[in-house]
């Protein structure tokens, strides 16, 4: 099984956004606030992140089952310097701030396990973080596993933003492969 995931230690700093109020999030301007390129700072009044969805080079399986490499885009995150600002991930003058300071009550991480061919290879992905707060839930996701883009989306489920026949239409190389889609939160 292929897994493009966060790390152990990714998921000990998402776990620090718990009980912190969430001040505020950044993105880049290309989308009007819809999605941002590659990168996605958060502040809290306890830690910082920046949130990358960049290609990174993972084991992949060709159509014969032989492990190659392959680079697809992966969630991960680092910690920033609460006084450091925010950085787009390709260098724009202009950064979009959006204030919350809201209370984070849970953060989610949504996992796709994409099974292709019946087990001819399988890839658990995460797709999603969900930020739930006091008064809203803050889906940041990403779709398809070129795509670099993370789409930003306020008080909406993840069968609206990335549905699994989505999932498993992106997958079936035009209908050629047999996909089935396990999403977990």
């Amino acid at each position: 099984m292929v897994k493009a995931k966060f790390s152990n230690e990714m998921i000990k700093l998402l776990e620090q956004l718990k009980g912190s109020i969430l001040e505020k999030y950044a993105i880049d301007n290309e989308t009007n606030g819809a999605s941002t390129y590659c990168k996605l700072g958060i502040d809290t009044n306890k830690v910082c992140l920046d949130i990358y969805n960049e290609e990174t080079s993972v084991d992949w399986f060709s159509s014969n089952i032989n492990v190659q490499k392959e680079d697809i885009s992966v969630f991960s995150c680092k910690k920033r310097n609460h006084e450091d600002k925010f950085v787009p991930y390709i260098d724009k003058s202009y950064v979009i701030i959006v204030n919350v300071n809201e209370k984070i009550n849970e953060v989610q991480i949504v996992s796709d396990i994409i099974n292709v061919n019946n087990d001819e290879y399988t890839i658990d992905y995460d797709t999603a973080i969900i930020i739930d707060t006091e008064r809203h839930k803050y889906v940041f996701s990403r779709k398809w596993f070129f795509s670099e883009e993370i789409f930003i989306n306020v008080d909406k489920d993840m069968t609206e933003i990335y549905p699994i026949q989505e999932v498993m239409k992106s997958w079936s190389n035009d209908g050629e492969f047999d996909v089935v889609v396990n999403r977990i939160v």
